[in-house]
Parts: C-alpha cells; structure tokens; sequence
C-alpha cells in the first residue's frame, strides 16, 4: 500500500488506457511505480555532476561531455532489466543533462536550432544503440511503467507552475521517444536498400538512404557507425516494435475486460511482468532420440564440443530423416520468419536450431514422446535463451516478420 493520494484525473486518464495501481500511482506531486519508493517530480534530483572546471575552454569541453555522458546514461537506463523501470536514475539523469545544456548554453555555445530543438542532445546516444538495444528501448517506452511516468510528468507540469524540471523531463522523453522510432524506420529502410542492390530481383538503382539523425538534428559528437557482433537483423527490429506497440494497444482494449472477467469467476489477476517472469524462469529444452544422443555421426555425448546440428546440416550429410518436402517447407518458412536469408543459398550455419521454453516444468523436457521429437531432453544454459528469437507455438504457424518502413 501508499500513502500517496491518487490523482483522480490521472487515475481516470489511465484506467482507460488498461493501467491500474498494480503499475503505479501518481499525486501529491509524487509518482511511484511498482514497489518502489515515491519520486518527487515537482523538484527532481539530479545525477551526479562533475565540477565544471574555471577557464571557459574547459566548460565547454565538460559541458559537451557531460551532456554524451547523460544521453548515453539515460539510454543505458532504457534498456534495462525488462521488468522494471528505474525512473529514478532516470530522471536524474535527464536533469544532469539539463544542467550540462543550461552551462553550454550561458556560455553561449548553442545555436538557435539547437535552443529550438533538444534532440540534438540525444542524436549520438541513439545512432550508438544496437539493434537489439534500440527494441528494448522501443519496448519500454511502450510499457505501462512508462505510461504512467510520462503522463504523471505532464500532469504534474500543468497543475504546478513550479514544476520546471517536470515539465523539462516530459519534453525529453517525448523528444528521445520520436528520435527512437525514427531511427528504427531509418535502420529498416537501409535494410530493405541494402537486400534489394544484393538481389537480382527487383533491383532499386535510384534508392537513396534516409536521413540520419545527426544529419537532421546535429549531435554533441560523431557517432560513428556502431558495430555489435550477434545483434539482430534491422527486420526483427521492426517486428519486436511492432509486437511492443501491438502489445500496449491489446493493453489498452482488453485489460478493463479482462480484470472484470477474473473478478466475476474469483480469480486473481495475473501481469504481464508476471508472465514474462514465467517465461524467463522457464528452461530452454531440445527433445532428441536417444539414438541420436548417445550414437551415430553426430552424437552429443562421443562429440560435446562439436555445435549441434540441424536438419539442413543433415542434409548437406546426404540424410533427410523427414524428407526432401519437409526441408523445402522448412526453408520458406525460415524465410517468411527471416527475411535477411532470402536471396541467396541455403547455408545450413545461419540456419537456427530449434528448443522449447519448458514452462510446465516437465522432468522430460516441453515435448513427450509421443509428439516426435524424443524421449531424452538437453536442458540448455540460461543465456543461450537471451540470445535466442521466439515464437508463439510452432515456428509453422508463427506470424512473419515483415520488413517494412
């Protein structure tokens, strides 16, 4: 429970949007998510900042600095355990970047676009992100946690004429929130580009890359072009943001309904952080004929060092244990789910292998036996699961993910 009197306006606003008091509650100029303690917003408290130095050259040089350092802090705080928003550091960390443009800008090294237009603050931090770092930024902005904090920043800047600093935090977050979805349309234009010069199909001559950040709103420094070995494909970017988006639209239809519906049959409500943590706890598992554990030319036990195969590596072996029609069939199929394996041959390397989350906790593994897939089961480690792309049921009957702009 809190002691913080619910704003009734805020209560209503979000209530419609499918948030109740299990995100959060926001009034008495206060916000809190979850369980963690209240934040003041009417005069937040800034993150720690480094002394400014005395001559002019070296403010500058801490000023530009200091505002790299808090961009890359507060994106660093987005992507973030998924089940919980820190909006304290984050908003600490916003205000240091506030204080860092404040000095620049009283030493009169700001432009009148730049005074104009805070997203310059952010351009560089942004273009740095992977693209597995830049969907977790998406999808927590499009988390209820989020929700809530942003609309209690507008609330709190409209009914308190001296809440500057909320009022300064709301205007940032919406800045860095477009930011983000225009460089996740950015990144899956230039996919779609770069697989169309690379195919002989369809080819675009003409095609020019879009815009990019730093280009249309200036940075604080070069970003560069940013190199993340095992990220995802610019596609699974834009599909992980459309289920984000997706997911807090459904959020916001279903969840009033549904909370009636467990009520009328007596049944606790269960969150979606509550799932995801299900999920996360789950064991990641591969069924697989003891035959084929214990025996043969690919055996787990005789060569534990060698990387598991596929059914595409059995083939290239001349083996085609489902036959040559469940191949071809597997193979539009992991191109539908992965567009970047279209336009060239089959490489059975880049080809996934497959497991299964054991939510029930089955001593056998998610399958029996009697499904197929074999009685033995290979539990695999923890962090092979965050590496890995999901699907809902069977990869068969799994939605495609689409490359689009």
């Amino acid at each position: 429970m809190t002691d913080i009197i619910m704003d009734p306006a805020v209560r209503q606003e979000l209530a419609s949007r499918g948030i109740n008091e299990a995100t959060g509650v926001y009034g008495n100029h206060q916000v809190k998510l979850g369980k963690s303690a209240p934040i003041r917003l009417d005069t937040i408290k800034s993150a720690s900042i480094p002394f400014a130095g005395f001559s002019q050259a070296t403010k500058i040089s801490r000023g530009r600095e200091g505002i790299a350092r808090s961009a890359d802090n507060v994106l660093r705080t987005l992507t973030g355990q998924a089940d919980r928003l820190d909006a304290r550091i984050l908003l600490g960390n916003l205000k240091a970047l506030t204080t860092h443009y404040d000095r620049l800008n009283a030493l009169g090294q700001l432009t009148e676009n730049q005074k104009a237009d805070g997203s310059w603050t952010f351009t560089a931090a942004v273009e740095k992100l992977s693209n597995t770092e830049l969907a977790k930024v998406f999808q927590t902005f499009s988390s209820a946690e989020m929700d809530l904090l942003q609309t209690a920043l507008i609330r709190e800047g409209r009914c308190n004429p001296n809440a500057a600093d909320a009022r300064t935090a709301a205007e940032q977050l919406f800045d860095l929130q477009a930011l983000v979805i225009r460089e996740i349309s950015n990144r899956s234009i230039n996919e779609q580009i770069s697989q169309e010069a690379a195919s002989n199909e369809n080819p675009l001559p003409e095609a020019e890359s879009p815009e990019s950040l730093s280009h249309r709103f200036g940075s604080i420094e070069n970003a560069g072009t940013a190199v993340h070995a095992n990220d995802i494909s610019a596609a699974n970017l834009v599909s992980l943001a459309e289920i984000a988006a997706s997911s807090s639209t459904v959020r916001e239809r279903s969840e009033l309904a549904a909370d009636d519906r467990l009520k009328n049959r007596k049944l606790d409500s269960i969150t979606v952080k509550e799932i995801g943590n299900a999920i996360r706890s789950s064991e990641l598992t591969i069924n697989i004929h003891t035959q084929f554990l214990i025996g043969g030319p690919n055996s787990i036990l005789q060569r534990p060092n060698d990387p598991m195969v596929n059914i595409f590596h059995l083939h290239d072996q001349g083996s085609n244990p489902k036959g040559l029609g469940y191949l071809n069939e597997r193979d539009s199929t992991e191109k539908v789910l992965f567009p970047e394996l279209k336009g060239h041959e089959v490489s059975a390397n880049e080809r996934p292998l497959y497991g299964a989350l054991n939510i029930a906790g089955n001593k056998i593994g998610a399958f029996d036996a009697n499904k197929g897939y074999g009685s033995s089961v290979i539990v695999l480690k923890p962090e092979v699961a965050k590496r890995s792309t999901y699907t809902v049921n069977d990869s068969f009957m799994s939605t495609p993910l689409r490359n689009c702009a």
